[in-house]
């Protein structure tokens, strides 16, 4: 039988879809890049990554720092693997920088980065710096930068994309960048909430998301603004939510126990 040049046209531009749900939120994600090759170049740009701050002497100085880091992170990460067996596979690696620039961060695959800096102004007990890391460890369960870069093939379904090409694509185009913002804040009110589950499977207090996000607010002058070009929503307005989710968590449980 012989197809329509126009669904012949679809069917070679478009990029196969892998459908999944987020752990925890459910919520639905059509995927066009496979895992592996996200993961591969995650990867390699968190490498170079370290080895330009390794040369600057900025990675892993304080050894009693960054075991406390890796040692509050490995329940997290083995929790992590049970919201998602392919993350149990993942190769996990978390580092500590000592550039005033980095706070805390995550790649695809299990690729942590925290600041020094960003720690002692903080102030974090050990259940503040695990909310931290579990926040960051839910953003690699979830996939978000696969969706991120998935997103930019389904927005453009006439061009082939590599991960490389969609992630240069995210980094110069203004108008991809804004147009993929709600997207990146339903991404961090969803990290937040994957991450209170985390937490509280870990054995941390999930009250410890509440303690942190209110030194944020008290931090920050304009902590009701997000700004135009804020990705992660207003530390108010993300106190109130991460407060809505702790609730329901805890009257679950109690409701739950009884």
């Amino acid at each position: 039988m012989r197809l329509p040049l126009l669904l012949l046209l679809v069917i070679g531009f478009a990029a196969p879809c892998r459908a999944q749900d987020v752990p925890v939120t459910g919520r639905h994600q059509d995927m066009t890049f496979p895992a592996v090759e996200v993961n591969t170049f995650a990867a390699a740009a968190y490498h170079r990554k370290l080895a330009q701050q390794r040369a600057a002497g900025l990675i892993d100085t304080n050894a009693a720092l960054v075991q406390r880091v890796r040692r509050i992170a490995k329940p997290l990460i083995a929790e992590a693997g049970r919201l998602k067996y392919r993350a149990s596979l993942w190769h996990w690696e978390i580092h500590v920088s000592d550039d005033p620039d980095v706070n805390a961060s995550s790649m695809a695959g299990g690729k942590l980065l925290i600041g020094s800096g960003f720690m002692r102004r903080y102030r974090l007990t050990d259940d503040e710096l695990a909310a931290v890391l579990a926040h960051e460890i839910a953003h690699a369960v979830a996939e978000h930068v696969r969706e991120q870069l998935s997103e930019v093939q389904l927005r453009n379904p006439r061009y082939s994309y590599s991960v490389e090409d969609a992630s240069a694509a995210m980094g110069s185009d203004m108008g991809l960048y804004l147009s993929l913002m709600p997207l990146s804040e339903l991404q961090e009110s969803e990290a937040d909430q994957v991450g209170i589950d985390l937490l509280a499977a870990a054995g941390y207090s999930p009250r410890a998301a509440l303690s942190f996000y209110r030194k944020l607010v008290a931090h920050d002058a304009d902590a009701d603004s997000g700004g135009l070009f804020n990705t992660h929503g207003s530390d108010r307005g993300r106190l109130q939510a991460v407060t809505e989710f702790v609730e329901r968590m805890e009257q679950s449980r109690s409701a739950a126990a009884q």
